[in-house]
């Protein structure tokens, strides 16, 4: 088999499919899985358009670091099959970086080749954008080619990051797409943390040669914002009328005017024709409009520890493989399982029996329990993300403490 190792998966009706109504950051979209193989890392191709330019340096060592320990990833790369014939990674390019030189195999899940260009690079920026990982610069790129390929609105970029579980605002849009107006050399600086986006948003208007030039004066100097703004508006260049640019003090009164001032002038639109056209008016909302519900669920968090062997020093996820239940499990089971397995519950059976609980608690519980699972999560993912002796490490030490006391 060409030296790699297949198995078979469950029928794809068992996948997770996520519900279009759930919260923009609960919403995963989960492609259809085929079946798991195991490849040489070196025999995967990464994307050569992937939404990311280049993967951090950190996080490939603390990659490689956790594979050592453990020989495989809990949450495995997804690819799919070129019509070369070859694998090509969809989800998962940094994994697969770190393992080249690291493991002999790795196992990888294969799945159906995305259907469109556009697809592939709304699939790989929304799973960015659900797990914090994309840099502001990449972000831009990837929304600009969704925008081109498609001849796409603000609008409709907007709708589309909607459908796929991100809720971004116009602003959010227009801001990151604004990036990539400036010159490379300053994006560059954007993508390494050198240049805040505030700052290099100012640059905008600036002719290439002069942008690079002050990317350069404000990295060397250390110039803040409100610094630069005096700088550029005694030079005639600050962009002090960019919505962009205000302050959220600045930014949010002015956009519940413009709002007030939209929902007034639709009104009055909808008034006239329902004048014009009597019996053909916009009915009140209670009249179109069925109840909304909002139904939360909760993702596995993708951790980087090691293994705690179960009884007699067995692995536990190599346990958990072995018993009947892992076969017509749905990914989303799978992987809250192996999170319990590896946060230290003792068995298999166990960490099943708590998945399947909370599964089922989930649809009546508490909207702020759901909220603060999900910020848990992403702590757990990104822990050096919280300075150890910071005051808001204290406050979250303290309130999980009291919360955890009701608990005994």
């Amino acid at each position: 088999m060409d030296g790699r190792t297949e198995r078979q998966l469950p029928a794809p009706a068992a996948e997770y499919q996520a519900p279009t109504s759930m919260p923009a950051f609960t919403m995963c979209s989960v492609p259809r899985v085929n079946k798991e193989i195991e490849i040489e890392p070196g025999a995967l191709e990464l994307d050569p358009e992937n939404v990311r330019s280049e993967p951090e340096s950190s996080v490939v060592e603390g990659l490689r670091e956790a594979l050592r320990t453990s020989g495989d990833y809990i949450n495995a790369p997804v690819v799919y099959k070129t019509d070369a014939g070859s694998y090509r990674v969809h989800h998962g390019s940094t994994r697969v970086i770190a393992a080249r030189g690291v493991v002999d195999r790795l196992r990888v899940r294969v799945t159906d080749p995305p259907p469109t260009p556009r697809t592939k690079v709304l699939s790989q920026l929304s799973e960015n954008l659900l797990q914090s990982g994309l840099g502001p610069v990449d972000i831009g790129n990837a929304l600009r080619q969704l925008r081109d390929s498609g001849n796409m609105s603000i609008g409709q970029l907007v709708g589309a990051l909607k459908a796929s579980g991100v809720i971004r605002s116009r602003a959010w849009v227009l801001r990151h797409l604004a990036l990539t107006e400036l010159d490379e050399d300053v994006q560059r600086a954007v993508a390494r943390g050198e240049l805040q986006v505030t700052n290099a948003l100012q640059l905008r208007r600036f002719a290439p040669e002069e942008q690079r030039a002050w990317c350069r004066r404000i990295i060397e100097e250390g110039i803040g914002l409100q610094s630069l703004e005096g700088l550029l508006s005694h030079e005639g260049g600050a962009n002090t009328d960019d919505p962009f640019l205000e302050s959220p003090e600045q930014r949010v009164p002015r956009m519940f005017e413009i709002e007030a001032e939209m929902r007034e002038r639709l009104s009055d639109v909808a008034e006239t024709n329902a004048q014009a056209r009597p019996g053909h008016g916009i009915r009140p909302r209670e009249q179109r409009d069925g109840p909304v519900r909002t139904r939360w669920e909760f993702l596995p968090a993708l951790l980087q520890i090691q293994e705690k062997p179960g009884r007699k020093g067995r692995s536990k996820l190599a346990s958990l493989k072995r018993v009947a239940w892992y076969e017509s499990a749905t990914e989303l089971q799978r992987r809250l399982v192996e999170e319990l397995l590896l946060l230290g519950t003792d068995t298999p059976q166990e960490a099943i029996s708590l998945v399947e609980e909370a599964l089922g608690e989930q649809e009546a519980a508490w909207e702020p329990i759901m909220v603060t699972l999900h910020g848990l999560r992403i702590l757990a993912e990104n822990p050096e993300r919280l300075a150890r002796n910071s005051a808001l490490a204290t406050f979250l030490k303290l309130r999980m403490r009291r919360v955890l006391g009701t608990l005994v």
